[in-house]
């Protein structure tokens, strides 16, 4: 019997994550959406899941609580290749764009750089989402910071005013 294209397998989804992780993450978006990220949080930890997603999931709860370096110490782990220097390809972009964020969140601008400049999927909403804020904080920055940052200064990072991380 051939297999259609797309079609979810060994009781995975078509996001690729097992369907009981993907049952507790719809929960955990539909809380995200409603402005619950501390019950969001509260849903994926009682699941107690260790799957890659349900790590991105908290790490997202985590940055819309405002709790941004314990959502950086989660993705890092995600992202990152053995070692800590290198980034990892085979992750989801949602990964990538979360770490990115986080990144910029705790205020390392250059580390948010460099993790989107190795993200493939330029596309993906969240890519776009930190891609835009940084876009207008560098059109609105004033010469002598822009000149400064072109010089190896790194200004202070742009607000964030979007809402923090995806779970997918």
């Amino acid at each position: 019997m051939t297999q259609r294209p797309n079609m979810p397998t060994n009781g995975q989804t078509h996001r690729g994550m097992p369907r009981d992780v993907e049952k507790i993450l719809c929960r955990v978006e539909t809380e995200l959406n409603d402005g619950n990220p501390e019950q969001a949080l509260a849903a994926v930890s009682r699941a107690k899941f260790n799957s890659p997603w349900a790590i991105n999931a908290r790490a997202t709860c985590l940055l819309r609580l405002g709790q941004y370096q314990d959502a950086v110490d989660l993705l890092r782990g995600l992202v990152l290749g053995t070692g800590g220097i290198v980034y990892r390809q085979d992750v989801p972009t949602v990964f990538q764009a979360n770490f990115a964020t986080a990144l910029l969140a705790v205020g390392n601008l250059s580390g948010c750089l460099s993790m989107l400049k190795n993200i493939k999927d330029r596309q993906h909403p969240a890519v776009r989402e930190v891609q835009a804020a940084i876009d207008r904080w560098s059109r609105d920055l004033p010469i002598w910071q822009k000149l400064r940052w072109r010089l190896g200064g790194e200004p202070a990072p742009p607000a964030l005013d979007f809402p923090l991380g995806h779970v997918s």
